[in-house]
């Protein structure tokens, strides 16, 4: 069980971070009004993405072995 909850969690960090980066670079190059504040919240969202994809990512190559 534990397995799957790796599994789920590594796959969902993924997608929010592959999620917020689109935004922030259709934000960039298509020139979308985001706020400011909008813009420090997906930064924040990506700092708490970033280590939880490195932890689970780590978990799942130990489990393999």
């Amino acid at each position: 069980m534990k397995e799957k909850i790796i599994n789920r969690l590594w796959a969902v960090s993924l997608c929010v971070l592959a999620a917020i980066t689109l935004v922030l670079l259709a934000n960039k190059h298509l020139g979308l009004a985001l706020s400011d504040t909008l813009i420090r919240v997906f930064g924040i969202l990506e700092l708490i993405g970033l280590p939880t994809l490195v932890i689970t990512t780590t978990l799942k190559f130990v489990k393999k072995k």
